[in-house]
């Protein structure tokens, strides 16, 4: 019964998942602007002559990344419906806000939020009923009626 009372080893599929995203999502970005030589590029990043790489792509990329990588970590958790919808609108928020900096400092050298805090304005109120719903059973009860979910 020692044997059987082992722990067993968590299975770590959505970290890996996590890394092969990162990794296919680079190397992507890379070939849709046909960028020859990229490992030799990611060497000099922080060189004046990397230009829209490390001003735009790399944040960009990364801040998917974590955001997905976040995401997945917190999902590892049973949650229900409304919370994943107001993790899923937070992340839609966060990266918005992250591709509209890098190409407006990239562009235009100056910091405008304009159409991230129109994504914005439509995510809050959607993520005020989810968390509306994930209170209130009865709110869930009848969205539930409603909606056969």
């Amino acid at each position: 019964s020692g044997s059987a009372a082992k722990k067993q080893r968590k299975p770590i599929r959505r970290e890996v998942g996590a890394f092969v995203c990162l990794f296919l999502s680079i190397f992507t970005v890379l070939g849709c602007f046909q960028i020859d030589a990229a490992f030799l590029n990611l060497i000099r990043i922080k060189s004046e002559s990397a230009g829209w790489f490390s001003d735009v792509a790399l944040p960009i990329v990364v801040s998917l990344w974590v955001v997905s990588a976040l995401f997945m970590l917190w999902l590892k958790k049973p949650r229900s419906r409304s919370l994943k919808a107001i993790a899923a609108l937070t992340a839609i928020n966060i990266v918005s806000f992250v591709v509209e900096i890098c190409f407006n400092m990239f562009y235009n050298n100056k910091l405008q939020i304009w159409i991230s805090l129109a994504v914005t304005a439509c995510c809050i109120p959607l993520t005020v009923f989810f968390v509306a719903l994930s209170k209130s059973r009865r709110l869930k009860a009848w969205v539930s009626r409603k909606f056969y979910v």
